[in-house]
């Protein structure tokens, strides 16, 4: 049955199958939050809502007709480009999102990955159009079929696809290990994969995957992220063997003994790049991390945890010559160590800098050294001390900042006039950004704690709109996030203008706020417009209102 749809759908008019395909893949979906304190969600449907098992389910019918309708018109490439650009814009396969995979099912963008094991040849104008849509990053669940996983080495080994472009996360699929380790040697083979991510369940599984990753040897991939799981026991360092070639580890979530391995594992490698994040850190880990930060030729750092202090390894960074992004969480820092942060910003060879829960003395540090950092592109702002910035008329990480030239910004702050005017002044400065994140840290806050009333530290109607006039003027804007913004009847024209305005904008995260000021017919304006936007770009919105009584 299903193939002689796939007969009838190969012969049809181009147009007809365009409708079928568009009816097939819906773009978007809600949902009803019940975790979450936004009680309603749209968002891009991201993973199937069936799985392969499920045969008897509409989507997996859908989905062999699909199949069918691919290997039918093989030997048409203007169609079968025509067919795989629809899907490829209906599954937002170009999109690089990464979301916790561990309880939700194959993502929808995996459907190319399928069809493609489907033909014998691709032909190179299928090969073009795959190549130019393809995300940077890719993610698997534990419900994705081998064919997912097949499609990815077909498509990472495309004959002109860029080396070392492409990051793939396979943390989730360890629990269905035995259906994809076949597949982990055809992995480690593909010239254009820079990262990839695993979470092993245990230490048999552990060691299959390095040896059939073969990471660091000739050849292969060279940058591992690698994600501690519950039943992961201590590990010798003598039995994570790594190839010279490695250049890249980045660690998460381990104990001390464990991260004491693999630092000792990997303290005579020639890394780029070392990432140690939410991992316990004892005296002997703390010695590997600073003989490891020696090296002269590492150029990416990520420090952060919790627990440990730090600020000691900043004379170290300092001394790095090249090194080009940093992550780091300094809640305090002694003078020297504020010292040598300094030195770091003042060498101009930073282009990426996230601080995370960073204290008032880190800001105010960067913000006057903003003049000496012309090679700054990325300034990411991550967590508060909430209590010191609620007295403060306008953050210091804004004072000076449009002195830089930035292409990508994220700031968690009090979304009050004097941080809005200040940043609505500062994006002249940044005819080249290209995403803008803004966090509104009252709602953060009050959504966490469980408050009754959030702080009074929304801004003004005349603040509001003109940082919406501000974001107009940058005209090569990508993504767009707000969250937790206010609306009032009074913004929505405005903030549709801006959205409007934007002709490179082709994703917005939207998760708003409201209370009186945003009337019903505000709210069926509002999101009107932003569902007739869901077919023209990946846009996620939701919202929450503010109880009676609550501050305005």
């Amino acid at each position: 049955m299903e193939f002689l749809a796939a007969k009838h759908l190969s012969l049809m008019a181009e147009h007809g199958r365009q409708v079928w395909l568009q009816n097939v893949y819906k773009q978007t979906i809600e949902i009803d939050a019940n975790n979450s304190a936004f009680a309603r969600i749209s968002l891009p449907i991201f993973w199937n809502e069936s799985t392969e098992t499920e045969e008897d389910s509409p989507y997996a019918q859908d989905e062999t007709v699909a199949a069918f309708v691919f290997g039918l018109l093989e030997t048409d490439p203007e169609n079968l480009v025509k067919m795989t650009t629809t899907i490829m814009n209906r599954t937002s396969f170009s999109s690089s999102c990464q979301i916790n995979l561990d309880n939700i099912r194959c993502y929808r963008a995996h459907v190319i990955n399928k069809l493609i094991c489907e033909l014998h040849i691709l032909p190179p104008s299928l090969e073009d159009a795959i190549i130019q849509r393809c995300p940077s990053h890719m993610s698997f669940s534990k419900s994705c079929s081998v064919k997912c996983l097949k499609g990815l080495v077909i498509i990472c080994n495309l004959k002109n696809m860029k080396p070392r472009s492409i990051s793939v996360n396979i943390t989730y699929i360890w629990s269905e290990f035995d259906r994809h380790f076949s597949l982990l040697r055809e992995l480690s083979k593909c010239q254009s994969i820079d990262w990839i991510e695993i979470a092993p369940e245990d230490n048999k599984q552990l060691k299959q995957c390095l040896l059939q990753l073969r990471l660091g040897q000739a050849d292969c991939i060279q940058n591992v992220k690698i994600t501690k799981s519950e039943s992961t026991r201590e590990i010798a360092a003598r039995d994570l063997r790594f190839g010279d070639e490695l250049r890249g580890l980045h660690l998460k979530g381990f104990d001390k003994l464990n991260t004491r391995g693999y630092l000792e594992a990997v303290s005579q490698k020639t890394l780029t790049t070392l990432k140690v994040i939410d991992c316990d850190l004892d005296d002997k880990c703390e010695d590997l991390l600073s003989k490891l930060m020696r090296n002269p030729n590492l150029q990416h750092v990520s420090l952060v945890s919790g627990d440990n202090h730090m600020g000691q390894f900043i004379h170290l960074l300092a001394r790095l010559p090249e090194l080009r992004s940093l992550q780091i969480c300094l809640k305090e820092m002694n003078p020297s160590e504020r010292k040598q942060f300094e030195v770091i910003l003042k060498k101009n060879t930073l282009q990426e800098l996230c601080l995370e829960y960073c204290g008032f003395y880190v800001h105010q540090i960067l913000s006057n050294n903003y003049s000496n950092m012309t090679s700054l592109r990325e300034l990411r702002m991550m967590g508060e001390d909430c209590i010191t910035y609620n007295s403060l008329p306008m953050h210091p990480i804004l004072q000076g900042i449009q002195h830089l030239n930035l292409q990508v910004i994220q700031l968690c702050f009090y979304l009050r006039n004097g941080n809005l005017i200040a940043l609505s002044n500062a994006m002249s400065s940044w005819p080249n950004l290209q995403e803008l994140q803004i966090i509104n840290l009252s709602t953060f806050l009050y959504i966490r704690s469980g408050a009754t009333r959030p702080l009074q530290s929304h801004g003004s109607e005349t603040a509001i709109r003109r940082l919406f006039r501000a974001i107009t003027g940058c005209q090569n804007l990508k993504e767009l996030n707000f969250s937790g913004i206010q609306i009032q009847d009074s913004w929505v024209y405005d903030f549709c203008k801006m959205v409007d305005s934007l002709g490179q904008l082709n994703e917005v995260y939207l998760m708003y706020i409201y209370d009186d000021t945003l009337t019903k017919d505000g709210i069926d304006k509002l999101e009107a417009y932003l569902m007739q936007k869901q077919d023209e770009m990946m846009l996620t919105y939701g919202s929450m209102r503010l109880f009676d009584g609550e501050d305005k």
